[in-house]
């Protein structure tokens, strides 16, 4: 077997303001890009001066995306080429970050904390101004102030542990606070029963859900909430077969799931020895919907 050995490429420049001048001490990162939308592998942070310099070094030639941010300003090149042997220079211009001030209020429209999550529509925009992510959490009056968004369109989320989460879509401007109230809802609940030809309860039947032919879950927050309250009853339960379990029929052959969002749904039922079943069901905010089903044997 021979091995060769590649020479990564270098990657160096300044970081700078929109009035041309070294930006001190950035954050900068570079990611490879593998896919056509800009995902791909893990984010590396860049060496950062005073001086606003950045520096990568031997990194594996392809395509990459970087991304540059400073207090109320961001950056980002989508699509940079590095090539092997070579050392890339790149001076990163920062444009003026627009903001987003959350309100968040419960289905009664009480302020409430929650979880705020914002994600870019547009190409190109850089995921977040900092390392720790797009995910926030409000203060206890439902309250959430987010800078350094580079200008375009994102959408904004907000969920929380009793109610099924809100969302919006809209378009940052620069050197703009957009007002942003978002309220959750209840939502509503689905009471599945699955019998077989002889009108008695199937136990174990698997439950999925679509909504525009992409499988939905109920509100992921609520259903964590669920697995640690079965936690402190059971300390060996994990959450795979947790999540596994609490999409199947119990006993009675009855599912009930709740905190699901408002909407049309296409229902499917299968169980081993039994043909699959769907039916269609429409999901109306804070009401219980309920559906039977019955399963034919192969």
């Amino acid at each position: 077997m021979v091995l060769s050995l590649v020479r990564g490429g270098g990657l160096s420049g300044h970081v700078k303001n929109p009035a041309g001048e070294v930006v001190s001490n950035p954050a900068v990162r570079i990611r490879r890009r593998d896919r056509d939308d800009g995902g791909g592998g893990p984010w590396f942070r860049a060496n950062v001066g005073p001086d606003g310099h950045y520096s990568f070094g031997a990194l594996r030639p392809g395509l990459y995306r970087l991304e540059a941010f400073a207090k109320g300003l961001a950056g980002t090149c989508p699509a940079l080429n590095i090539q092997a042997a070579t050392d890339t220079r790149l001076d990163v211009h920062l444009t003026v970050g627009g903001g987003i001030r959350v309100k968040v209020t419960d289905p009664d429209g009480r302020p409430g904390q929650a979880w705020i999550s914002i994600e870019p529509l547009d190409a190109g925009l850089p995921v977040a101004e900092n390392w720790q992510g797009t995910r926030r959490q409000t203060d206890a009056r439902g309250n959430l102030h987010r800078v350094g968004l580079a200008p375009g369109q994102y959408r904004v989320q907000a969920s929380s542990k009793r109610w099924v989460k809100a969302e919006e879509v809209i378009t940052v401007s620069a050197g703009v606070d957009l007002h942003l109230p978002l309220q959750l809802t209840r939502g509503g609940s689905l009471r599945v029963t699955a019998i077989g030809p002889d009108r008695c309860p199937i136990e174990g039947v698997a439950m999925r859900m679509k909504r525009d032919g992409k499988v939905v879950l109920p509100d992921s927050a609520h259903l964590y909430t669920l697995f640690a309250d079965s936690l402190k009853k059971n300390a060996g339960l994990n959450w795979p077969d947790f999540r596994r379990s609490f999409f199947q029929t119990g006993s009675g052959g009855t599912l009930l799931c709740s905190c699901i969002q408002p909407g049309n749904y296409v229902v499917e039922a299968s169980k081993e020895g039994f043909k699959k079943t769907t039916s269609r069901v429409t999901i109306l905010d804070n009401h219980e919907s309920r559906l039977r089903l019955t399963l034919r044997q192969e």
